[in-house]
């Protein structure tokens, strides 16, 4: 009965193990949004997240969003999100981009790029992809079809393979 219990116990606690893996969460960091309300990547459990790191000074980032926001509009927002994270961005250039685009999923700031650095961001923009239960997973790279737990650098986030998978 005990080892039953410990064992139990030891299963609950894997279940929340945070790392760069598949099947882990993501470390929890509390971001804001341009209004100063606070939040996680875990509050929008429930849907698959794609999880974009990017800046106003990046050339491929900024060349990348229209393509997330057709994601974005394609796939809806009752159980799909991109959340995009500006890393050590200024929020006065953060909203100067968004003013003069047509954004309008969840844009994040990451001033001091604490959660970039928790991601492992070697670059940018780079995109993870979790599932509805906050976790990260194995998706296809839209360039080649590939499995893989991260992309780095711009893609058209419309192929079909892509958006399938995240359909299911």
């Amino acid at each position: 009965m005990i080892r039953a219990a410990f064992i139990f116990l030891l299963s609950l606690v894997a279940c929340e193990r945070e790392g760069r893996s598949p099947g882990l969460l993501p470390p929890k960091v509390e971001l804001e949004y341009l209004s100063g309300a606070k939040v996680s990547l875990r509050d929008f459990k429930g849907k698959i997240v794609l999880v974009n790191f990017w800046a106003t000074w990046c050339p491929p980032c900024i060349a990348e969003m229209p393509s997330l926001q057709a994601l974005q509009d394609s796939l809806g927002s009752e159980n799909f999100v991109v959340v995009g994270i500006a890393t050590q961005d200024e929020k006065k250039d953060v909203e100067e981009f968004l003013k003069s685009s047509k954004i309008s999923f969840p844009i994040l700031l990451d001033f001091y790029g604490e959660l970039s650095r928790k991601f492992e961001v070697a670059g940018y923009p780079e995109t993870f992809l979790l599932d509805r239960d906050g976790r990260f997973l194995m998706f296809p790279d839209p360039k080649n079809g590939a499995l893989v737990l991260k992309v780095a650098g711009e893609r058209d986030w419309l192929k079909a393979d892509f958006v399938k998978y995240t359909q299911q």
